[in-house]
C-alpha cells in the first residue's frame, strides 16, 4: 500500500504539535506515534490504520505506523529515525506485507483541535449531467406530452358523453315529444319478405 499526501499531512501536524515528545524517551515517542495513527483514523475514518509490536508480549514500536492489510499481515512505516528521533515519511511502506509481528488497532482521536475528519467533496462537478441522464430526460419529456394529449382527448370525450346524457334526459323528461315509430308485422311473398304497418 501507498501512504497518500494526507496521511503523511497528518503524521506531521501531530509532530509538530508535541515536538516535546518526539525528542524524548522511548516511552513518550510511543505516545506520540500512537496518536499520530489515533488522529489518521479520526481524519480517515479508516480503522486500518494503527501500529505495531513484535509479539504479544513485546512493547508497542516507538517509531512505526501500521496498516493492517489482511487477517495477519500489514505494511510497516519507520516514520522517525530510531536514532535522532527525525521524521523521516515515505509514502512506500518500509517493511511491506509483514506477517511476524502483531497490528494494534487504535481508536480514533483528534489531537489536532483544528482538524476534521476528511468527507470527500467534489470540487468541480461536471458542466454537462452525464448521457443517461440527458436520455431519461427526454423520455420524461416524452411522457408528458402523451399525458398532455391524453387529458385533452378525454376532454373532448367527456363533453361527448355529457351532451348524449343530455339528449337522453331530455328525451325522458317530455315523452310525449318524442317520435313513435309504428309497428310493421311481415309475411311473405314469393319468397320476399314484405312488411306492412299494423
Amino acid at each position: 500500500m501507498i501512504m497518500n499526501q494526507a496521511v503523511a499531512d497528518t503524521i506531521r501536524a501531530v509532530y509538530a504539535e508535541y515536538p516535546e515528545l518526539q525528542f524524548s524517551n522511548d516511552d513518550d515517542r510511543r505516545l506520540l506515534v500512537r496518536r499520530a495513527a489515533q488522529q489518521i483514523v479520526f481524519k480517515t475514518k479508516d480503522t486500518n490504520w494503527g501500529v505495531k509490536s513484535r509479539g504479544n508480549t513485546a512493547p508497542q514500536g516507538k517509531d512505526s505506523i501500521a496498516y493492517r492489510t489482511g487477517p495477519s499481515s500489514m505494511d510497516i512505516w519507520d516514520i522517525q529515525n530510531g536514532s535522532t528521533g527525525q521524521l523521516q515519511i515515505n509514502s512506500d511502506p518500509s517493511f511491506p506485507n509483514v506477517t511476524d509481528q502483531m497490528f494494534i488497532p487504535v481508536e480514533p482521536v483528534n489531537w489536532l483541535g483544528s482538524d476534521s475528519p476528511t468527507i470527500p467533496i467534489p470540487t468541480n462537478p461536471p458542466s454537462n449531467p452525464p448521457q443517461d441522464i440527458l436520455e431519461l430526460k427526454a423520455k420524461l419529456d416524452d411522457l408528458s406530452n402523451k399525458l398532455d394529449t391524453l387529458a385533452q382527448i378525454m376532454t373532448i370525450q367527456n363533453s361527448k358523453i355529457n351532451q348524449v346524457i343530455g339528449i337522453d334526459t331530455q328525451i325522458l323528461a317530455k315523452p310525449d315529444q318524442a317520435v313513435r315509430f309504428p309497428d310493421y308485422i311481415g309475411s311473405t311473398w314469393l319468397g320476399t319478405i314484405v312488411l306492412k304497418p299494423r
